[in-house]
């Protein structure tokens, strides 16, 4: 038996090693202060975080996000965006850097992330902003140049690109907590060669082996061959009381680097794996 789950405890270790390329949890930092240059996670980030005042918090919370095969526990700490006692937060930004992707050497990658809001409700002007976007993205707070990604305007959850802002119809609950999966590609069909220009946006996936249908994508003429920034921002949030919490981010080359499977999804296998083995061994000395 102690074969079995040490075998066992191997193949779950090497399956999670085999995750997101770049990946953050903010389980490494201080709740209660800001991410202002945190350097923590995994992979090839080039930068530590940089966050404006009044925005990029650690903030001491869980998100659990479960559906199908798909697990994500987030741990004891998230980046919170917004709960400023200002409500002039239009240029408050919070943003880190990467090995880049380029266009002409990988034709697609994947984001995906945790968000729960708990009050930014339809019908108000709350605005907040995901985006992986080019070495000069972050210097533009008030245009969507060179950015691709997840956009909640009004409650209502939309892709962005650098040229479009597509609705998909569906309002974000509050104090819900969601699965983002964005998917940057060179696909658009009437785009140039080796450009990013479509994003496809999907929410809360249930299979890690597989694309869900795409709730919504956005497409652009724009030459952008290089993403090289996660970014975060907020505007016209309500004092005090209006804010976000973004949890577990991770960018891959694929989609299962991204969507995490169930934890009894990865362990029921590892264990088979691990009788079979001992099972041999018997068989052998038999």
């Amino acid at each position: 038996m102690k074969k079995i789950l040490l075998l066992s405890g191997l193949v779950l270790s090497s399956s999670l090693t085999l995750q997101a390329q770049l990946a953050d949890g903010f389980e490494q930092y201080t709740a209660g202060v800001t991410l202002n240059g945190d350097n923590g996670g995994s992979g090839p980030w080039t930068s530590a975080w940089t966050a404006s005042t009044g925005s990029g918090m650690v903030t001491a919370k869980t998100l659990v996000y479960s559906s199908g095969s798909v697990y994500s526990y987030g741990g004891n700490n998230v980046m919170s965006q917004g709960f400023s006692p200002s409500t002039d937060n239009t240029s408050y930004q919070t943003h880190r850097s990467f090995t880049a992707y380029d266009g002409a050497t990988t034709s697609e990658f994947f984001v995906s992330f945790l968000i729960n809001t708990p009050n930014i409700g339809a019908g108000s002007d709350d605005f907040l902003q995901i985006w992986i976007g080019s070495a000069t993205a972050s210097t533009s707070t008030a245009s969507q140049t060179d950015k691709f990604g997840f956009i909640l305007r009004n409650g209502d959850i939309r892709a962005l690109s650098p040229t479009q802002e597509v609705s998909s119809s569906i309002e974000m609950a509050n104090d819900n907590t969601y699965m983002v999966v964005m998917r940057i590609s060179t696909d658009a069909p009437n785009g140039t060669a080796n450009q990013y220009d479509q994003v496809d946006l999907y929410l809360n996936p249930t299979s890690t082996l597989s694309e869900s249908t795409p709730i919504a994508t956005a497409v652009t003429s724009a030459s952008v061959s290089s993403l090289t920034q996660l970014g975060v921002r907020f505007a016209l949030y309500e004092a005090d009381t209006d804010g976000a919490y973004i949890d577990n981010v991770m960018i891959g080359d694929t989609w299962n680097a991204v969507v995490i499977p169930e934890k009894s999804t990865f362990m029921l296998p590892a264990l088979a794996l691990g009788a079979a083995w001992l099972i041999g061994r018997r068989k052998k000395k038999g």
